[in-house]
């Protein structure tokens, strides 16, 4: 039977709407192949093992190039005087001068991009810039930006140098090849060079002395080191070479602003100064540092508390003064009863209620704070809209005694942010309170129910409320 005759009797037997032929094309996945900008702050915890061009990268002054996605395409380029180097999981390319253009691929989400050795697949496509230097060997420019990322984990460095003054040094002479031969630091500081970032030990007379350097192409890209002293000459060849300069006379005293978003973090224990500041609403100081001498002052309203990592003062509605000893790398300072050291100066500021047990104001803006490790929180409230309760009732001594929410609106009392039971029928009741100040600061609360007074003393007080009714 001929075609035509087939196709003549299937029109015949079967329906008008049914003898139409569709052909449905599935619609591609939308395009979410994953970038990531590396620089100095993050090429450690992106390592790419067993990489030559990792490890150059790495030994280099590097920044984060400009990467423009738009739809499912890709480009990536350096500024000026940078190359650029791109990396997956397991692999690595430098692309140079040029800029990268790739298209993502949204079945296996994965990004094509030509490498100069044809197309190349990268689930995650991570780009550098390293800066030229005209030399064949790398060398990463050490300052105070950076010197952490790079030496943050050694051990000498925490202990001897971290927290002094840190600049990079002068390159003082250049090679024939382009490379540096020598570097030099200002008068009065101390040279360090670094040729094993995790492990050397800088207390040890090797590492404070100038070193000189010739690249070695012979040895993949290795520096050869020298230091030269009567009758000895010392060398050896390393991968990694930087170096920096530290100002021990310095003034490079720490200070920190305090608040509610940090106050937890910077806990001092067994103080019930910090107890009172944690349980009382707080804000950040104004520090004022001009070279060796710092002045911090609360606004009106609020007293001034100083904090270091074991200890604390009241500073109350006067600003303070201190003076830093460049040689300690400590705060002197007056906290009213005689100088003190202080070797990080923390201030905070807590309001002034005119009552003698702290109260912490607790809304949206700050309740994470204090109960986002809380599981009932967490899992029965965070969602919905809050708000601190109206002050209804104070006592003769200034203290609140009465809290109360806006009609709809739930209150709950707060006197253990982190292992407080919200579901519990104590909590989400109204309590009123009276300053106990015989007992440390601390409040007694009571909660009345017929044929019973539920009474019981806490060194935090807090309440909010919350509309179930509305989600956030």
């Amino acid at each position: 039977m001929k075609l035509y005759s087939v196709l003549f009797v299937l029109a015949a037997i079967l329906k008008f709407s049914d003898s139409c032929l569709v052909i449905r094309y599935s619609e591609p996945p939308a395009c979410a192949c994953k970038t990531l900008k590396l620089d100095s702050l993050n090429i450690k915890e992106n390592r790419v093992s067993d990489n030559i061009l990792y490890n150059y990268v790495f030994s280099s002054t590097i920044k984060a190039p400009e990467i423009i996605v738009e739809d499912c395409f890709v480009q990536i380029y350096c500024e000026d005087g940078y190359e650029l180097y791109i990396f997956d999981t397991d692999k690595g390319a430098k692309i140079g001068d040029y800029s990268l253009d790739g298209f993502c691929n949204p079945f296996p989400q994965k990004w094509q991009v030509d490498t100069g050795n044809g197309i190349e697949e990268y689930k995650e496509l991570k780009g550098v810039c390293a800066l030229k230097t005209g030399c064949d060997c790398p060398y990463v420019q050490l300052d105070s930006s950076n010197i952490d990322v790079y030496l943050g984990e050694n051990e000498s460095y925490k202990k001897n140098i971290q927290g002094y003054f840190i600049r990079a040094p002068e390159i003082t002479q250049y090679k024939e090849d382009g490379c540096q031969h020598r570097r030099e630091c200002p008068e009065g500081w101390q040279i360090y060079t670094v040729w094993d970032p995790l492990n050397q030990d800088f207390t040890s007379p090797l590492a404070n002395v100038t070193w000189t350097s010739d690249c070695n192409l012979k040895e993949k890209r290795e520096w050869t080191v020298y230091w030269w002293r009567p009758t000895v000459t010392q060398s050896g060849w390393v991968k990694f070479l930087s170096a920096f300069c530290v100002a021990y006379a310095a003034c490079a005293c720490k200070t920190l602003k305090l608040d509610s978003h940090n106050i937890i973090g910077n806990k001092v224990v067994n103080n019930s100064l910090y107890g009172y500041v944690y349980s009382s609403t707080i804000k950040a100081p104004e520090i004022i540092v001009d070279d060796c001498f710092v002045q911090m002052y609360c606004e009106d309203g609020y007293e001034l508390y100083i904090f270091d990592t074991d200890k604390g003062a009241k500073i109350g509605d006067y600003s303070l003064d201190g003076f830093c000893n460049p040689f300690p790398q400590k705060w002197q300072v007056d906290t009213g009863n005689g100088i003190e050291g202080y070797k990080e100066l923390k201030g905070v500021c807590a309001l002034k209620t005119g009552c003698a047990c702290p109260f912490l104001k607790l809304d949206s803006s700050n309740i994470d704070v204090y109960l986002g490790e809380n599981e009932s929180y967490k899992n029965h409230i965070k969602v919905y809209a809050i708000q601190a309760p109206e002050v209804t009732q104070y006592k003769e001594d200034g203290c609140q005694h009465r809290r109360q929410c806006p009609e709809g609106w739930q209150i709950y009392t707060v006197w253990n942010p982190s292992g407080q039971n919200f579901l519990s029928t104590v909590a989400n009741v109204t309590w009123t309170s009276d300053c106990t100040s015989q007992k440390k600061m601390e409040w007694t609360r009571y909660y009345w129910q017929p044929g019973v007074t539920q009474y019981s003393w806490t060194t935090f007080l807090s309440a909010f409320c919350v509309d179930f009714s509305r989600r956030v």
